[in-house]
């Protein structure tokens, strides 16, 4: 997403003061900077590779 977003940035499909604005319009990125998304994908991580080595 970050690199999409300063694809569209760099071609000037968007101004540099909009990437931010566009960034926050990413479900991703809300998913991403959410703490108790990215502490549940920790978790989600963490489980997998435990299951793994059962």
């Amino acid at each position: 997403m970050y690199f999409k977003a300063e694809w569209k940035r760099a071609n000037g499909q968007i101004k540099d003061s909009k990437v931010q604005e566009y960034l926050e319009k990413d479900k991703l990125y809300q998913d991403i900077m959410d703490k108790d998304g990215i502490t549940s994908h920790k978790e989600d991580v963490k489980f997998f590779y435990n299951s793994l080595r059962d």
